[in-house]
């Protein structure tokens, strides 16, 4: 976990739709990660961005136009399309073929604020199936940073949002510990905490690695004619009346006994 003294994991927005700063405006309502990458560009630099790029969600021909380019600049192009009183507080970036996005979106409503996750391939699911579970799903205020952490890092079984695919290659660290970040046009920090957190992974994986291959070079240099002491070998032994300490030991192979000691009991052997 990040140092949390780093972080102010009370902070909390005061609101998810002042989103007067245009800047904000698009990282909050356009889900295309390149695009909100090329428009902020522009933007910063004083160009002009045309309006059919400014909209939530592209047409269809600029969709295969973009496509053709590269399938990677499509990345958040086919999330849900976003209502009027739905921004994105999260975005979760992959390092997939398709750059596919995953969205942490708040809705506002009469009774306070709806959230939900959704990613680019809604529509693929079977119907009424809970792919994500989003806890909390409602709130009167924003949530806190804490507890939009809370929600990325329980949204999926097997790590959240973040964790869930880099963990399915432990084998491959160094290429996928980054595979997932995390942005926010309300949340600052949180781009930095989920960077910390990975780089944690990959050294939590690499030291790991590091131990396996000592471990096998320690197997490798095992001399001929020993074998490794099992506690099951040893917990036997005991019972016989010997008393061994398993401790990275080796156990050396006894002698067979002689022909003319047969019926005799062999000093190796366990008391009876």
């Amino acid at each position: 976990m990040p140092n949390q003294s780093n972080y102010d994991l009370s902070f909390q927005p005061k609101t998810y739709w002042d989103l007067r700063d245009v800047l904000t405006h698009v990282e909050a309502k356009i889900p295309g990660k390149v695009r909100k990458e090329l428009i902020k560009y522009a933007l910063q630099n004083g160009e002009t961005v045309p309006l059919e790029y400014l909209k939530s969600s592209l047409s269809a021909e600029l969709k295969q136009s973009i496509g053709s380019i590269d399938p990677s600049f499509l990345g958040g192009e086919f999330l849900p399309e976003l209502g009027e009183n739905d921004v994105i507080i999260a975005s979760i970036n992959l390092k997939s073929t398709t750059s596919d996005v995953i969205a942490v979106i708040a809705r506002l409503t009469n009774k306070g604020i709806e959230y939900r996750v959704e990613d680019e391939y809604m529509e693929s699911y079977p119907e009424g199936e809970e792919h994500y579970k989003v806890q909390p799903n409602f709130s009167k205020e924003p949530l806190s940073f804490k507890e939009l952490i809370n929600l990325i890092d329980n949204a999926r079984e097997g790590g959240g949002l973040i964790d869930c695919a880099k963990n399915y290659y432990p084998e491959e660290p160094e290429e996928y510990y980054d595979f997932a970040t995390a942005e926010s046009a309300f949340y600052p920090q949180l781009r930095d905490w989920y960077d910390e957190s990975n780089n944690e992974w990959l050294e939590e994986k690499l030291e790991l690695k590091r131990q396996k291959e000592q471990d096998k070079k320690n197997t490798q240099k095992l001399p001929m004619g020993t074998r490794s002491a099992t506690q099951e070998r040893c917990d036997e032994l005991n019972r016989g009346g010997v008393t061994l300490t398993l401790w990275k030991r080796t156990i050396p192979r006894l002698p067979q006994r002689p022909k003319e000691f047969k019926g005799i009991c062999n000093l190796y052997d366990p008391m009876p």
